[in-house]
């Protein structure tokens, strides 16, 4: 006698049924998912102690009558799929005729159902697997199942669920996807009699995002939209400013269907980069409609893996799509740029592409007077007095303003905004006296300010050393300089990195190293350093010259980051991923931006400012923390009291 025999049929209804009911979230997600391919505009889900004593769900879809009932329960029968052909164009949520076979080989089901063009609809009682009653019954359009006592003939998978909380959140989750994917669709969820979130189903996915998440979520999201002929996309991705510490609120769809797609992700992640904090990843709700044919979803039982056939296309459309929306939500309220006679823009002939340093500049040792840069842009506007010093115990007195601009120019021009994008100070533009410094700078951009030009740029001043302060129409504008410095210098580098523009030290400079093991890393990848902005040559011993920096850099730091450096390729020299070339960037560009605390003269400020507002890519330093913050006079208003809370 053969050892192969058929297996009996409750054997092999409860094998298969494990592989599409895992838990009583997989059967909401397939009673729900039947409930939107029934063309339902409600559906109402309530499970008590998470699904495993009963599970509900009632929607008022298309419906059944007697003997569609009946088939549906049975395995491989289905209304969605007839023909192969049909695999290749699969539009609905199920077609597998997997489902409620599954879910009634395990539990106890009764279903009340009624076609919208019969009078009567059917009540239908099956039990694990085993017809128990059919009739005829009065009921509304659509369906309702009832699943109770889930698992009840399958003892040790009831054994391996999780505690009531834990299976009613997986509910939950299940159910927040399906609804943010269906906006047209209303959802009611109860949990144990307590309601958990309900939807309007008026189409829109913000709304739903709002429901269900609530309001200090919603208003973090910027949208996306993307077209690209054969991909579309459209969605919410959060504002860089408000990442979040984890993954959990990343969600993507894909013709309707909600599916774990990594390359949504790694897309989303990667137009990212440099505008989220490190350790932060963004949240987003994306939806890409793709043509059936450059899918295959038939991979999982549960049909939450899907594969691409041009997966590279997939991952530059979400790229661009997210960068997109990124760029659109860093613009600022619009401005314009005044030419200012005397200003640093005029006097040096306008700014050099080539060149993006600005150099800190210091007080002589010998210099004793101070000034209030506010004075004049305070003052000029308040009162018709100024703020001077004065070398006496009395530290200041008030002058009349009525001498103080007798060359008044108000033939003042306008001066191109793309000009000020492309274009940024460098160590040949500034040496101005340092008397350009002081309020006088202040006193000429007041002083062609009128109430005809409120959308200009206006730099006020600075505080505590770091921050540059400006307004611009009803808007208050707080600039870090470092952090925007530091992405100026950074996007230099990185566009130039195979072939970073360099200069010829003077007097070359001696570096030793601490061991033969880092001289002869150097002298080898020689060509490596050349790439990076240094030239370098051996010296003989622990010793190399550099002969070559980097030109973003100075005398002051560049041997410290020349060792740094070194110490990443001796680490790293196997493993030169772009990541690492890119953690690179961030150093060279963090060590050589202007620092908090270091003396800028106006004209520097004023430079910096105009490239930060003007530039939608300076709104993050590289590293994620923001460059630029502003703020809306109303806020000030209510603060003050002018306007009621």
């Amino acid at each position: 006698m053969g050892r192969i025999h058929r297996l009996d049929k409750n054997i092999y209804e409860l094998i298969a049924a494990g592989e599409v009911v895992e838990r009583p979230a997989s059967v909401v997600k397939e009673l729900v998912e039947n409930s939107i391919d029934a063309k339902s505009t409600s559906i109402f889900v309530n499970i008590r102690n998470g699904g495993k004593k009963l599970i509900r769900v009632v929607d008022n879809g298309m419906g059944m009558d007697e003997s569609d009932c009946r088939l549906a329960f049975l395995r491989h029968c289905t209304s969605k799929v007839e023909t192969v052909v049909d695999l290749e164009n699969i539009k609905t949520l199920g077609f597998r005729g997997e489902a409620l076979a599954s879910i009634c080989a395990v539990s106890r089901v009764e279903v009340l159902t009624k076609a919208r063009q019969n009078q009567f609809g059917t009540r239908y009682l099956i039990e694990a697997g085993e017809e128990k009653g059919l009739e005829r019954v009065s009921c509304l359009d659509g369906a309702m199942f009832s699943i109770e006592q889930l698992f009840y003939n399958v003892p040790a998978r009831l054994k391996f669920l999780k505690k009531d909380s834990t299976e009613a959140n997986l509910i939950g989750d299940i159910l927040e996807k399906l609804a943010i994917s269906n906006p047209q669709i209303s959802f009611e969820f109860k949990r144990d009699g307590k309601k958990i979130f309900q939807t309007s189903g008026n189409g829109s996915i913000g709304d739903v995002i709002y429901n269900i998440f609530g309001r200090d979520i919603y208003k973090t999201l910027i949208p996306v939209k993307y077209d690209d002929g054969d991909i579309k996309i459209k969605g919410f991705v959060s504002n860089p400013r408000h990442c979040r510490h984890n993954r959990s609120l990343q969600l993507s769809f894909v013709n309707g269907r909600y599916v774990k797609a990594g390359t949504c992700v790694s897309g989303v992640e990667e137009a990212f980069k440099g505008f989220a904090m490190v350790g932060k990843f963004p949240a987003f709700v994306l939806f890409l409609d793709i043509p059936s044919k450059n899918l295959d979803i038939n991979v999982h039982p549960a049909k939450v893996e899907i594969r691409f056939s041009n997966e590279l296309e997939i991952l530059r459309a979400v790229y661009s799509a997210a960068k997109a929306a990124i760029s659109e939500n860093n613009k600022l309220p619009e401005a314009k740029i005044l030419d200012l006679k005397r200003s640093y823009f005029a006097d040096n002939g306008g700014f050099k592409p080539s060149q993006l340093k600005i150099k800190a500049k210091t007080e002589a040792k010998n210099e004793t007077k101070k000034v209030n840069v506010f004075s004049d842009k305070l003052f000029s506007q308040a009162k018709p007095y100024k703020i001077d010093k004065v070398e006496n115990f009395s530290e200041y007195k008030f002058l009349s303003s009525a001498n103080i601009y007798k060359n008044k120019d108000k033939n003042q021009t306008e001066y191109k905004k793309n000009d000020a994008i492309n274009n940024f100070s460098n160590e040949e533009d500034c040496k101005t006296e340092k008397e350009n410094s002081t309020n006088s700078n202040f006193k000429n951009q007041s002083d062609v300010f009128s109430e005809d030009s409120q959308n200009y740029l206006k730099v006020v001043g600075e505080i505590f050393k770091t921050y540059i302060l400006a307004e611009v129409g009803d808007n208050f504008v707080i600039i870090d300089k470092h952090a925007a410095h530091e992405r100026i210098l950074y996007e230099k580098i990185k566009k130039e990195s195979n072939n970073l523009e360099r200069q010829i030290l003077i007097v070359p400079k001696k570096v030793i190293l601490s061991s033969n093991e880092d001289h002869e890393l150097v002298v080898d990848n020689s060509e490596l350093f050349l790439k990076f902005g240094f030239g370098v040559e051996d010296f003989g011993g622990h010793a190399v010259l550099i002969r070559e920096i980097p030109a973003v850099l100075d005398a002051k730091n560049f041997v410290e980051i020349f060792y740094e450096m070194v110490y990443n390729l001796k680490t790293r020299i196997n493993d030169l991923t772009p990541e690492t070339l890119d953690n690179m960037y961030h150093t060279m560009a963090c060590r050589a931006a202007i620092k908090a605390n270091d003396q800028n003269s106006t004209n520097e400020l004023e430079a910096l400012a105009n490239r930060v507002y003007f530039d939608e890519n300076i709104r993050t330093c590289p590293h994620g923390r923001p460059a630029i913050l502003t703020f809306k006079k109303e806020r000030f208003d209510r603060e003050f009291g002018r306007i009621q809370r």
